[in-house]
C-alpha cells in the first residue's frame, strides 16, 4: 500500500477501505501521513528518558557542550610528587592495594592537621562552570572534632564538603555532622558594605575582627575556627559570636596569620541542605539563605577554639502554595565510611554559587544509582562582594583532630577537574638568555634559571608555567641538563622579575657551579655550533610544569646546567616559556 503513495502523484481509491490495523505496525501495513503546511505543532512525548541531577548546568541550561578535562588523577603506582604536595604533622601514604592516597592523623596525634593538595591551581573561565570530582572514603568516629574536608579550595577561597566525625547514628547528631561550605576572603575588600556591616539591613560584625559576621542575611564564621592550618600568630579574632549579636567571646578568642584575617566561611549543615540530606528520612525543609519574607538559619558560638560549641537556629520552613510545610524524602542514608564519589560545581562573582552532589543508590528505584544533589549555595543577586575573592583553586584534602584518641583519615581515590565548554586559557610567552658566552669546564655551571614567585602584584601566584624551547650556542661538545627543584645550589643567585604580571623570576648569575638533587627532567648532548631544542615532550599542559603549590614554602625552580665534554667550552643559553594566566 505504501508503494502506491508517492510525492507529487495523486492517488484515488474507490470502493474499498484501507486495511490499517490499530497500534504501531510495520511499513507494509501502515499508511503514510503528510502534515499540512498550516498544521499547528504536534506535541511529542519522549519516553524512557531520565533527567538526572546533572542534566542541566549550574546556569539551568541543558548540557550540550563538551567538557574540557583539565585534570584526572588515579594513585595507581604512587602519589605523584609532580602533582601533589602535603603539609602538616600527619602522614600521606600510598595504599597500593587500593590505588589510594591515605591522608591521616594517627591515634596518638592530637591538636594537628594534615593537608594533601594538588600543585596545580585550576583556572576559572568567565561564563563557564568549573567542576571537580572526588572518590573518597573516610575513617569515621562520633567525635565532631575529627574533621575531614575535600573539595576545590585553598587557604583563602573555595567550595568543599566537610565531615565532622561522620559515624554518628542518631538523626539529631547526623543533622550536624555533614556540611557544604563556601570559603571566601572577599571580605578583605574595604569597599562599602563588605568589610563593615550595614546595621540597618540586620548585618552584624566587622570582617577581620569578629568571629561571626552576617552579610545579606547569611551568617559567616571565621574559617580558622574549623581549620587548624589557618591558625597562628598574627591578628586576633573574637568579639561577636552570633547571628543576632547577642553572644560574644573574648576579642583574642582566635589567633590567625595576617594573610587569613579576612577568610570566612558560609557553612551549611546537613539539616539545612536545600535538596537531599542523604539521611534516608522524610524531613522538613528550611531556607538556608534569605529571600523576601524568609530567613536563613542562625548561629551562636561558645566553648573554646579546640572544642567550639555551635548552636543553630532554624530559618524559615519551606511551605507550598497552600501554606503547608514542605518535607523532602531522602533517597539514601549515606555511609561516609564507604567509597563514594562526590562532586562540586561552581561559578564566580554572584552568578550561580555552587552545587554539591554525591553519586549514591536511589532507594526509590530498584537497581538504580545516580548523582543526587545535596545542596545549592545560591549567590545570584544576593551578595555585595563576589562569592570568592579568587576562583582559581586547587583540589585539596584535609584532616584534623583536637584531643580525641581516634585515627582520623580520608582516602583519596580518583580525582578530576573539568570546565563545561571551556578552553585552555590565555597564554603569555616570555624568553630570557645569557648576554654573553660563559666559559665552562667539566665541573659545570648554571647558564640560566627560573623561579616561580609567591605573589603577582600582591596576589598569591596561582599560575602554571611551561618551558617550551631551549636554545644552546657552544663552540665544542657539552652536556646540558634541566634540573627541577635542586636541593643544593652553590652561591646566591640573584633573581630578577621577568615582568610585574609574570609569575617568574630569572637569573643568569655566574658562579653557580653546583646544582644537585631535585629532578633531572632532561639531559641533552650538544655539539659545536649549538642547537634549538623543543621542550614540548617534557613540559606541557598535562605534563610537567612550574608553579607555587598551596602547601609549599617556596616556588618551583628550573636550572639550565651545562658541563663541557672535555677542557673548556664557551657556551650560552636562551630559554622560552609560556605562562598560563
Amino acid at each position: 500500500m505504501a508503494d502506491e503513495l508517492k510525492e507529487g502523484v495523486a492517488v484515488v481509491t474507490v470502493g474499498r477501505t484501507a486495511p490499517i490495523p490499530p497500534g504501531p505496525q510495520p511499513a507494509e501495513s501502515s499508511l503514510p501521513v503528510v502534515i499540512a503546511a498550516d498544521q499547528e505543532a504536534v506535541p511529542v512525548e519522549v519516553q524512557n528518558q531520565q533527567i538526572s541531577e546533572v542534566s542541566l548546568s549550574l546556569l539551568g541550561i541543558p548540557r550540550a557542550e563538551v567538557a574540557l578535562g583539565i585534570f584526572a588523577d588515579v594513585t595507581t603506582y604512587d602519589i605523584n610528587p609532580n602533582e601533589w604536595q602535603d603539609e602538616g604533622t600527619g602522614t600521606v601514604t600510598h595504599i597500593a592495594s587500593e590505588s589510594a592516597a591515605k591522608v591521616s592523623l594517627g591515634t596518638a596525634v592530637t591538636n594537628a592537621y594534615e593537608i594533601l593538595s594538588s600543585k596545580r591551581f585550576f583556572r576559572y573561565q568567565p561564563g563557564r562552570v568549573s567542576a571537580a570530582t572526588f572518590g573518597v572514603r573516610t575513617i569515621t568516629s562520633t567525635d565532631i572534632t575529627d574533621i575531614k574536608k575535600f573539595g576545590a579550595f585553598d587557604k583563602r577561597d573555595g567550595y568543599y564538603i566537610e565531615v565532622q566525625g561522620g559515624g554518628q547514628a542518631s538523626i539529631a547528631d547526623k543533622e550536624f555532622n555533614l556540611y557544604c561550605v563556601r570559603r571566601t576572603s572577599a571580605f578583605e575588600s574595604d569597599e562599602s558594605g563588605i568589610r563593615n556591616p550595614n546595621i540597618a539591613d540586620g548585618e552584624r560584625g566587622t570582617a577581620g575582627t569578629d568571629l561571626v559576621i552576617v552579610r545579606a542575611g547569611l551568617t559567616y564564621i571565621h574559617a580558622a575556627l574549623f581549620d587548624r592550618s589557618l591558625q597562628g600568630s598574627g591578628v586576633n579574632i573574637g568579639g561577636n559570636a552570633s547571628s543576632d549579636g547577642a553572644a560574644t567571646v573574648s576579642s583574642s578568642f582566635l589567633a590567625v596569620p595576617t594573610d587569613y584575617r579576612y577568610t570566612y566561611e558560609y557553612r551549611v549543615p546537613r539539616k539545612y541542605f536545600s535538596h537531599d540530606r542523604l539521611d534516608g528520612q522524610d524531613r522538613t525543609q528550611y531556607y538556608s539563605d534569605r529571600t523576601p519574607g524568609r530567613s536563613s538559619f542562625t548561629v551562636s558560638i561558645s566553648g573554646s577554639v579546640g572544642s567550639p560549641n555551635v548552636t543553630y537556629g532554624n530559618g524559615t520552613a519551606v511551605v507550598d502554595e497552600n501554606d503547608n510545610i514542605v518535607t523532602r524524602q531522602s533517597v539514601w542514608d549515606i555511609d561516609l565510611s564507604k567509597v563514594t564519589m562526590f562532586k562540586t560545581e561552581y561559578s564566580w562573582y554572584g552568578a550561580v554559587g555552587g552545587h554539591f552532589l554525591a553519586y549514591v543508590p536511589d532507594s526509590t528505584t530498584a537497581g538504580e544509582a545516580r548523582w543526587v544533589r545535596m545542596h545549592h549555595i545560591r549567590a545570584s543577586n544576593q551578595l555585595t562582594s563576589p562569592s570568592l575573592a579568587n576562583p582559581t583553586l586547587p583540589i585539596s584534602y584535609l584532616v584534623q583532630k583536637a584531643s580525641s584518641g581516634n585515627e582520623n583519615s580520608v582516602y583519596k581515590y580518583g580525582a578530576s577537574y573539568y570546565i563545561d565548554g571551556g578552553d585552555k586559557g590565555t597564554i603569555t610567552a616570555r624568553s630570557q638568555s645569557n648576554s654573553a658566552d660563559r666559559s665552562i669546564t667539566t665541573s659545570g655551571s648554571t647558564l640560566i634559571a627560573l623561579r616561580t614567585k609567591s605573589t603577582i602584584n600582591s596576589v598569591r601566584n596561582r599560575m602554571q608555567v611551561y618551558p617550551t624551547r631551549l636554545g644552546i650556542g657552544t663552540d665544542a661538545r657539552a652536556t646540558v641538563k634541566l634540573i627541577k627543584n635542586p636541593t643544593t645550589v652553590s652561591g646566591t643567585p640573584s633573581f630578577t622579575s621577568a615582568d610585574t604580571l609574570s609569575p617568574i623570576e630569572f637569573t643568569t648569575s655566574s658562579g653557580v657551579s653546583t646544582v644537585s638533587g631535585g629532578t633531572t627532567v632532561a639531559t641533552f648532548f650538544v655539539g659545536a655550533g649549538g642547537v634549538d631544542i623543543d621542550l614540548a615532550p617534557y613540559f606541557g599542559y598535562n605534563k610537567d610544569y612550574l608553579s607555587y603549590p598551596l602547601t609549599a614554602l617556596t616556588g618551583d625552580t628550573l636550572y639550565v646546567f651545562a658541563q663541557s665534554a672535555s677542557g673548556t667550552v664557551n657556551i650560552s643559553a636562551a630559554l622560552t616559556w609560556e605562562e598560563q594566566v
